[in-house]
């Protein structure tokens, strides 16, 4: 080996040994920059509510308080009836909605899940909700769905209207292969 090519490995060792030197103190740092975050107990309480921890089996097996979830729904579509329990329930100026929920259709032992939200542009109703059927949570879209709305606006006939003290949308319905199902109704309860 000559003597130009140990200061070329010579260099090249020390290089080596300059990035591991390097990475160990940047990981270092990463994690005492780490340990400044905000722990779980300082960040700030929210107001959703979230879906508990654990369900029963079946809602005959206990009981279960409307009070444990932010709301309660009843969906009417192409003569179905679905029942949901929501556990997100947020209403803006009685104009604004986002419900989200596990429910299924009366009896039938196949869970379905609601999500969806309607809004005013301007003074057109926008918005939709869809039940998907056979999924048991959010972002568990199935083959099968029926929705409930006006997803891109300009229908009159989509409405979200306080009746005592329960929401009830109405408006055109349709399912997974377009097929229009007629007229269909949402009725919910925000706790």
């Amino acid at each position: 080996m000559t003597d130009q090519t140990r200061i070329s490995e010579n260099k090249f060792r020390h290089h080596l040994g300059g990035v591991r030197f390097g990475g160990s103190l940047l990981a270092v740092l990463l994690l005492s920059a780490c340990s400044g975050a905000p722990q779980p107990a300082d960040l700030p309480e929210t107001t959703i509510r979230e879906e508990p921890a654990e369900q029963s089996a079946s809602p005959d097996d206990e009981e279960v308080s409307d009070e444990t979830y932010a709301g309660h729904a009843t969906a009417l579509i192409a003569g179905r009836e679905f029942t949901f329990q929501l556990d997100l329930c947020v209403m803006y100026n009685e104009e604004e909605v986002e419900l989200r929920g596990l429910g299924g259709e009366i009896d039938s032992d196949v869970p379905s899940f609601l999500d969806g939200g309607a809004m005013r542009m301007d003074s057109d109703p926008l918005g939709e909700f869809r039940i998907d059927l056979g999924a048991d949570g959010p972002f568990q879209s199935s083959d099968e769905f029926l929705s409930l709305g006006a997803p891109t606006g300009g229908d009159i006939t989509f409405t979200v209207v306080k009746k005592g003290n329960e929401f009830v949308a109405t408006g055109k319905t349709w399912g997974n292969t377009g097929v229009d199902h007629g007229t269909g109704t949402l009725r919910f309860v925000c706790n």
